[in-house]
């Protein structure tokens, strides 16, 4: 509705200063009504729940191990034992 009183006011009364502002409040107040109803988290929580994330858990749990290794490996290089110095 609120749309259709700006479409109105922008072919016939686009003149009329107050009839712009008011049909500018009409729309902000339209688009505020329907971004409330919104329920974000529950489509968030609905889109999470259908991703599978096994595969990631796997993938990460394996690249922080590689890291680790590779690092120790590099503590070593950098900072021999004392029985090899």
């Amino acid at each position: 509705m609120a749309n259709l009183f700006a479409a109105a006011i922008v072919k016939f009364g686009h003149t009329n200063d107050k009839l712009v502002l008011a049909s500018d409040a009409m729309v902000d107040a339209a688009m505020d009504k329907f971004v409330v109803s919104f329920d974000f988290e529950g489509m968030i929580n609905d889109f999470l729940d259908g991703i599978n994330l096994d595969g990631l858990k796997d993938t990460t749990t394996s690249v922080r191990e590689t890291t680790s290794e590779g690092l120790r490996r590099a503590s070593e290089f950098v900072e021999p034992d004392a029985e090899e110095a």
